[in-house]
């Protein structure tokens, strides 16, 4: 049975080998993305000290990584080329990342809804996320659980190319 469980410091050698595969996955597709060094094991010790890093499992198996953090986010202070739907308090899903055995099943989409309704439960109704505009698969995961596009973003810890497409959703 798929769920979704909050990662531990037990589960961290299983992030860091997804965390891995996905790098080498963008890298491989020419996707700048995460190769500059961030996020590393001391990014992941920290959501998951936080409370903050989200599994999806099938029985003991680890298939995707996200962390799921409480707005504001300094890298959406400024927004280019668009604007965010609202100024209202938001979560944000970043780092997310599915094992190589997972890739291509859809798991994506299901792993992004189980994170939204984590969020339905608290009390604010805006998610946000973003992405590389050359990582055009999970482009389609966004736009296909229901995030609108609004904009470019910096994400100015990756020095090379910082330059990211950022979405939002308003859970109803």
């Amino acid at each position: 049975m798929i769920k979704i469980k909050v990662a531990t410091f037990n589960d961290l050698p299983v992030v860091m080998r997804i965390f891995d595969q996905a790098k080498r996955f963008l890298k491989e597709n020419k996707i700048p993305q995460w190769q500059d060094g961030t996020p590393n094991e001391e990014t992941f010790s920290e959501d998951i000290k936080s409370q903050e890093l989200f599994l999806l499992v099938n029985d003991s198996d680890i298939l995707g990584i996200a962390a799921l953090k409480l707005g504001p986010d300094p890298f959406y202070d400024e927004i280019r080329e668009g604007e965010w739907l609202s100024d209202a308090p938001y979560y944000v899903i970043h780092r997310f990342a599915m094992a190589q055995e997972a890739r291509g099943k859809r798991l994506s989409e299901t792993f992004i809804q189980k994170m939204l309704e984590i969020v339905k439960h608290q009390s604010i109704a805006h998610v946000r996320i973003d992405t590389h505009p050359r990582n055009m698969a999970m482009q389609r995961v966004i736009e296909k659980v229901g995030f609108q596009y609004c904009g470019i973003v910096d994400v100015t810890l990756e020095q090379s190319d910082p330059t990211r497409k950022a979405y939002e959703l308003k859970l109803t």
